[in-house]
């Protein structure tokens, strides 16, 4: 069983702006705490608008590794909701990038992505409607 010593926490991340947590969950397996969600700190960030983010720390509290999310020439601006999956292999986060929802999964043993799906619409062409 897992011990840790509650003098190391609470930890302390972020910047100057706001940081919403979207995400907060345990992974047995790499024995980290995984906490996501957006940020508009421009000295966390890596600019002033909004980025998803995501972090993993040990149970001493020790950082190690942090994201944040790119798909072509626009951040993942919001990290929603994460569920672990059922084997314990990936976690699967849930946000928004370019106004727009997003799917992705991930490795936690240090943040690579395996999947990164981005939902996108066009307009028909004789009809106003978004198509999907």
């Amino acid at each position: 069983m897992p011990t840790c010593e509650y003098n190391k926490f609470p930890i302390y991340y972020g910047g100057s702006s706001n940081e919403k947590v979207g995400c907060f969950l345990y992974d047995p397996a790499n024995e980290f705490f995984i906490i996501g969600g957006n940020t508009t700190s421009e000295d966390f960030a890596p600019a002033q608008n909004n980025h998803g983010f995501l972090i993993a720390v040990d149970l001493d509290a020790n950082w190690q590794w942090g994201k944040f999310f790119y798909n072509m020439s626009y951040a993942v601006s919001e990290i929603s909701g994460c569920k672990m999956s059922s084997d314990g292999s990936s976690l699967t986060l849930m946000g928004q990038g370019n106004s727009l929802p997003l799917y992705m999964e991930l490795l936690t043993i240090d943040g690579s992505v395996l999947q990164f799906i981005s939902i996108f619409w066009h307009l028909a062409s004789d009809t106003v409607v978004p198509v999907y």
